[in-house]
């Protein structure tokens, strides 16, 4: 019994949706953005989807990713979908 719901688990979370994906970092409003996120603007990054936005958030329903940062200050920036072209 424990197969089968680890089976029906895996396909709920497509298991894929949360590994790593590069795409360019194109936000549409550059306005909110932090001074750290300035310089990958058209570059390309790599990110993970972190959430689905809430209903009373600004980017309702859309998919939230994390951009992953490496170095020793490494930091957590969360955007909506609309701000990246996924390569893959």
């Amino acid at each position: 019994m424990w197969i089968t719901h680890l089976h029906w688990f895996r396909f709920w979370i497509h298991r894929d949706q949360y590994r790593q994906h590069r795409a360019y970092f194109r936000p549409i409003n550059t306005s909110d953005l932090a001074a750290a996120l300035v310089p990958l603007i058209d570059q390309i990054v790599t990110v993970r989807f972190a959430d689905v936005a809430s209903a009373n958030s600004l980017f309702a329903g859309q998919r939230i990713y994390s951009i992953v940062t490496q170095g020793t200050s490494a930091q957590t920036f969360v955007r909506p979908e609309c701000d990246f072209d996924f390569l893959e």
